[in-house]
């Protein structure tokens, strides 16, 4: 439980295939629900313990950090939604919005690979 006033750290793990477009792949990440679907979620009782607060106010504080990690060298990395900071090697990167940076409808990263149409597969083995 959290008392009145109380800051919250929330980690979420997004994972997504990326669409490519043109010479870029592409990362989107929503600001909101679908505005039909609002009331439903607001509304929607996932526990009892204790009591429910709806938030509708689009005035936190809000950081969004994405790290990048690609088969081929990175040669771009962009935002045209939001103004970011990033840390780039040649095949990993990691972005963040820039302070004071809102959310709004959703935040986007454009992805520019040197070898963008070349066949890849991308294995992953449980430790």
């Amino acid at each position: 439980n959290l008392p009145p006033g109380a800051s919250v750290l929330i980690k979420i793990t997004y994972v997504a295939e990326l669409q490519v477009e043109g010479e870029n792949i592409v990362f989107s990440l929503p600001g909101t629900v679908a505005p039909w679907t609002q009331e439903a979620a607001l509304d929607e009782t996932t526990q009892t313990d204790v009591d429910k607060v709806k938030v509708r106010s689009r005035s936190h504080n809000l950081s969004v950090q994405v790290s990048i990690e690609m088969p081929f060298n990175i040669y771009s990395v962009e935002s045209p939604t939001h103004k970011i900071r990033m840390k780039k090697t040649a095949t990993k990167a990691t972005v963040e919005l820039c302070p004071g940076e809102v959310m709004g409808a959703g935040f986007q990263v454009l992805i520019g690979l040197s070898e963008i149409h070349v066949p890849r597969m991308w294995v992953e083995e449980d430790e």
